[in-house]
């Protein structure tokens, strides 16, 4: 049998363990140096993070503040229209005629009250909104404003409708009879 003796050089073993100790130091900087890129990489990421909510936010903002100006020129606009239909219509009861009216003028003081509500929120932060709760309620003015439009819409195609009525409904005479 063979045997082998364990001999410790104590040179050796010092400079081994040198070693050992430079390479626990390097380590441990690199470790630490490490661990700083990482804190900066992660305070970096949230600040782009932070940075891209803010962009799409606004992108977002400017796109609901758009269509808002959009519907509430088009309220007017279409106020106009359909009045002028209203107005055109020979063959419409006058009474009814008004009454579209009314309601229509009901309509554009809405929007004018939505209008003013809404450059309120524009021009001051007296309700301290995040940049989500702005976004939400210029959107539910967008739709209350959209909803306007629609209603000057339904106004128009019932008195259309009346008016074509009217129209079909003739006299032999061939005069159209007003109801």
């Amino acid at each position: 049998m063979y045997s082998q003796w364990i001999v410790e050089d104590p040179a050796v073993a010092g400079l081994i363990a040198s070693l050992n100790s430079q390479q626990a130091a390097s380590n441990s900087k690199s470790l630490v140096q490490a661990a700083n890129t990482v804190k900066q990489l992660q305070s970096q990421g949230k600040w782009i993070k932070e940075t891209v909510e803010k962009v799409d936010n606004a992108v977002r903002a400017l796109s609901v503040v758009t269509d808002i100006q959009k519907n509430a020129v088009g309220v007017v606009k279409d106020y106009n229209n359909t009045a002028n239909s209203l107005r055109d219509y020979k063959t419409l009861n006058p009474e009814y005629v008004e009454n579209a009216l009314r309601r229509l003028a009901g309509i554009v003081s809405k929007n004018q009250k939505t209008v003013d509500f809404f450059t309120s929120i524009m021009k001051s932060d007296f309700l301290k909104l995040s940049s989500y709760e702005r976004i939400k309620l210029l959107e539910d003015i967008n739709s209350k404003l959209s909803s306007l439009r629609g209603g000057i819409y339904n106004i128009g195609a019932e008195a259309y409708q009346k008016n074509q009525q009217s129209i079909n409904r003739k006299s032999i005479y061939g005069t159209p009879i007003l109801k």
